[in-house]
């Protein structure tokens, strides 16, 4: 699939290239702001609806430490966010979009990708710069398995 991430840019693309991009029914990645601009709704979970209904694919609202708000077609949910040190914002949406990217070539489910997302969000995040360190990464990656270990213990 596509992920298109418009980005703070949103202002500046014309609406008949947005179009276009619907019609690949690509999956939309944005930030709250961004969705309700583009949607012209009042809150996250008309937007998503609105949006996806322009796509028929899924959409995926970042919403900072709150996590995300997904819109699936027969499916729509938050995923829980990381409370995080926040030094530096530079890079956050694009490592979340890049995460939920690496992992559907992975085969992993959305809502499962969009916690792995989340994760690496949060460490980048709390540096300097866009780029995770390889101390940042072992941390995200000890942060999965501890969210794993607990929700196993909640089933």
């Amino acid at each position: 699939p596509v992920l298109f991430a418009i980005g703070p840019r949103l202002k500046h693309i014309p609406k008949s290239l947005i179009d276009r991009m619907y019609k690949l029914k690509c999956i939309l990645h944005l930030n709250e702001e961004e969705a309700l601009s583009l949607a012209n709704k009042a809150n996250i979970e008309d937007s998503a609806d609105e949006l996806f209904n322009r796509t028929h694919s899924p959409v995926i609202i970042t919403l900072g430490d709150k996590g995300c708000y997904i819109k699936e077609e027969n499916d729509h949910y938050y995923v829980e966010g990381i409370v995080a040190n926040v030094v530096d914002t530079i890079g956050a949406g694009d490592s979340h979009a890049g995460s939920i990217i690496a992992c559907l070539n992975q085969e992993v489910e959305l809502k499962e990708a969009a916690r792995i997302a989340n994760i690496v969000a949060s460490q980048v995040v709390q540096q300097k710069g866009a780029n995770l360190s390889i101390d940042n990464f072992k941390k995200a990656v000890k942060k999965y398995h501890e969210i794993n270990n607990i929700m196993l213990y909640q089933k």
